[in-house]
């Protein structure tokens, strides 16, 4: 059944402990270590440059993954990943348009260029 994006809240997170595995798991053509990822974790959260958001619902389950970055030399934000649970990702593009819209709050609350 297919669930609405824009009723998922994004969060800020600073432990990746808090991301379930099927998220990283679902990532296409990335291979990490995953338990290296979550053993890594307080070193990934306590640089500035890593922003990693979730995506809960109301009932404060996580369903989505945003993790981008700053690049502070030529002042952009990357996208790292994107991990939406299937149900959430929409058929015309929802969880990509969802991202960009935080996203692109992010870049103009920092005054990134792009």
């Amino acid at each position: 059944m297919q669930k609405d994006i824009w009723e998922l809240t994004p969060m800020r997170i600073y432990n990746l402990n808090l991301v379930p595995r099927r998220l990283f798991e679902q990532i296409k053509g990335v291979e990490w270590n995953i338990d290296r990822l979550y053993a890594m974790s307080e070193n990934i959260c306590s640089n500035p440059t890593n922003l990693i958001y979730v995506l809960y619902d109301e009932e404060k389950i996580i369903h989505g993954l945003i993790w981008a970055q700053v690049n502070i030399l030529n002042e952009n934000l990357y996208v790292l990943v994107l991990s939406v649970d299937e149900e959430y990702q929409g058929a015309n593009g929802a969880a990509i348009d969802a991202a960009a819209l935080l996203l692109n709050s992010i870049r103009q609350e920092a005054n990134l260029k792009k």
